[in-house]
């Protein structure tokens, strides 16, 4: 079973990771940031952004294969999307579970 991760590039959609996943049946969390930079014919400086941290949560089933797409709504929001594609003509959307809260650890 695998996770290939994508990114829209300028040429369209291009994979960047891809991982086995050894472990189905169990929730896998994924966390994912996303930084953009824009120049302007004429201007000077660039104007940056970034969007998340975002996190998604699924329980992937042994047999499948998902992608994990970071997905630029425009310059002001983002989304992490989880898909199904083990029939990668038709990918589905995963149905995702509530992310867990992590919380930082405390100094001893």
């Amino acid at each position: 079973m695998d996770l290939t991760c994508t990114r829209m590039g300028s040429g369209g959609a291009e994979s960047y990771l891809s991982h086995e996943i050894e472990r189905p049946g169990v929730p896998l969390q994924l966390r994912a940031i996303g930084s953009w930079a824009t120049t302007t014919a004429g201007y000077t400086g660039q104007q940056t952004g970034q969007c998340g941290p975002l996190e998604a949560r699924f329980t992937p089933q042994a047999g499948h294969a998902y992608t994990a797409e970071f997905v630029w709504a425009d310059v002001t929001g983002c989304k992490l999307q989880i898909m199904d594609a083990t029939e990668p003509d038709v990918p589905k959307p995963v149905i995702e579970q509530t992310p867990l809260a992590c919380t930082r650890p405390t100094a001893k």
